[in-house]
């Protein structure tokens, strides 16, 4: 047992001012605040709306109480399920951004003025564009599941492209191994080091906003929408091992390269395979690629 306990209270220190005035801060020299639209999800965004309301004095807002039986859609930034209502307001409103994040706060989904979906690895060139005009010689990490365009503008843009297997813990470790500036992830987990390293969702919408200052985000998008890209294909399987070991005879011949994910690189394409389970039952995942 301790000596002494202490009360909690004095030790207390409410960072939330801090949080937001960081923020504000950031964005009062952007000349980009034209109309946009943002969906909360009902998530536990409650200080990014503020911000928010400072920064877009006159946003449009869906699902801005928090409530945990997501009553408008899963809180989920890719599904497209998920956009379609922010997708109608953008529509409606004619505005020209919209944005959506999940329901803890560390993803950002993003909808360009014509309703379209920007896929998370063209987000992370977005930012990336942006980034490296003032920072020499950076090193950039990825997610495998990233399209060739990210290390392609990466190396164009002098910075060192990294790649990594998925999730927050391996993406922030590396970070910190290689001193890298940026982190991202198919998924819309955007991570800064200016943040300490952490999914900054904030910081990624300021990084997106400095782009289409002169420009709709459709047309700074398709800059980067070199290749086709499948999105995550999810299927289920008697046997995860079995299923892995079949494929991997099946490609003996190619050029296979394990993450611990099945990945190969054949001359015009690649593919990206996963076993993972999700509520108890085994499934696969697949991702396509054309190179």
């Amino acid at each position: 047992m301790p000596n002494m306990i202490y009360d909690s209270k004095h030790f207390r220190k409410d960072f939330g001012k801090d949080y937001i005035d960081f923020y504000v801060d950031k964005f009062k020299n952007l000349t980009h605040k034209k109309g946009i639209v943002v969906d909360f999800s009902n998530g536990a965004t409650v200080f990014e709306k503020k911000i928010i309301e400072k920064i877009f004095p006159n946003a449009y807002f869906i699902g801005d109480i928090p409530n945990g039986n997501f009553p408008n859609h899963a809180p989920d930034t890719t599904k497209k399920e998920c956009l379609e209502m922010l997708i109608d307001k953008v529509k409606e409103t004619d505005s020209n951004m919209g944005i959506i994040f999940d329901g803890d706060g560390d993803r950002i989904g993003v909808i360009d003025e014509k309703g379209g979906i920007v896929r998370g690895d063209i987000l992370l060139c977005i930012i990336i564009s942006e980034l490296l005009k003032s920072n020499e010689n950076p090193t950039i990490i990825y997610d495998l599941r990233c399209s060739h365009i990210v290390p392609e503008l990466i190396i164009s843009l002098g910075g060192k492209p990294l790649k990594c297997r998925v999730g927050h813990y391996f993406i922030k470790k590396k970070m910190k191994e290689e001193n890298s500036i940026f982190a991202g992830e198919l998924s819309n987990h955007f991570y800064f080091m200016e943040a300490g390293g952490f999914e900054a969702p904030i910081l990624a919408l300021y990084y997106i906003l400095k782009s289409v200052e002169n420009d709709s985000l459709s047309n700074v998008a398709k800059k980067y929408m070199k290749y086709f890209h499948s999105g995550e294909i999810n299927f289920k399987v008697k046997d995860q091992k079995a299923t892995i070991d079949c494929l991997l005879l099946s490609l003996r011949d190619k050029d296979v390269y394990l993450f611990p994910r099945l990945k190969l690189f054949p001359s015009c394409y690649s593919s990206l395979f996963r076993a993972r389970h999700i509520k108890l039952l085994p499934n696969g995942r697949f991702i396509y690629f054309i190179k």
